[in-house]
């Protein structure tokens, strides 16, 4: 019997070296871990296919704050 290794949102943003809100807003937008009991789980295996997605870095386009002029 094999055991399935779970992790919490903030086991999974270290483990990724990302925030807490940033891991939890992929599981929101469904390309993370499931809901399971209210709580988000992230399993290993998924944890670490995930971690190698190659992923663009900094804040997405057109969400710079606007500089006054």
């Amino acid at each position: 019997m094999s055991t399935l290794n779970l992790l919490s949102v903030h086991q999974a943003a270290e483990e990724l070296n990302l925030s807490p809100q940033r891991v939890y807003q992929f599981c929101v937008d469904g390309r993370l871990g499931q809901q399971v009991a209210g709580a988000w789980v992230i399993p290993a295996d998924e944890l670490e296919q995930f971690a190698r997605i190659p992923r663009k870095t900094g804040r997405p386009a057109g969400e710079a704050e606007s500089q006054p002029a």
